[in-house]
């Protein structure tokens, strides 16, 4: 079944997937700038000073996950500037400040992630993403979701082993209940 995240229509329900994506949404703003953001508002006043392309870069520390547009390449110089030019890329987004066309693109892109993720859950099955910017971000956002909170690279689980031996374990737990 493919349908829509209902939480995209309405106003309040975006203001609410946006909450439910703050997580992921900072674990995003922290990768690309190795800086730890404690709210959404954090990371906005953050962004709000960088307003040039040059300042946006002279803060990245990890730009590989700058990406707007994979239509528009891998530089990272180009992605920020290229929105910039786009009036159309975020609707409503007419700033000329490239820092928050940066948080933007995290607050468009990381609650998509998540209502994409909470729909499959919901339905019991897997996203379908047919959008290879959009896939590039639930990609990341399993990794945020899967980073254990000490950051070590040695103790990460992946988040699929864990919910394969979680539906492991209910069936079997199923299947004693049955008999």
């Amino acid at each position: 079944m493919i349908v829509p995240n209902p939480a995209d229509a309405d106003e309040e329900d975006r203001k609410g997937l946006i909450l439910r994506a703050t997580p992921a949404i900072c674990a995003h703003a922290k990768y690309l700038f190795d800086r730890t953001f404690e709210s959404v508002d954090a990371f906005h006043e953050f962004c709000s000073h960088l307003k040039t392309v040059d300042q946006v870069m002279k803060e990245l520390k990890r730009p590989d996950r700058l990406i707007f547009d994979v239509e528009w390449g891998k530089d990272p110089v180009k992605q920020p500037s290229m929105s910039l030019k786009e009036d159309s890329h975020y609707p409503g987004m007419r700033e000329t400040n490239a820092g928050l066309h940066v948080f933007s693109g995290s607050i468009g892109r990381m609650p998509q992630a998540v209502g994409a993720q909470q729909a499959a859950i919901h339905f019991g099955g897997s996203p379908f993403i047919n959008a290879e910017t959009s896939w590039l971000h639930f990609t990341w956002l399993l990794e945020y979701q899967g980073t254990p909170r000490e950051n070590s690279l040695t103790n990460r689980h992946s988040m699929h082993v864990v919910r394969a031996l979680g539906r492991v374990n209910n069936q079997w737990t199923m299947s004693i209940l049955d008999l």
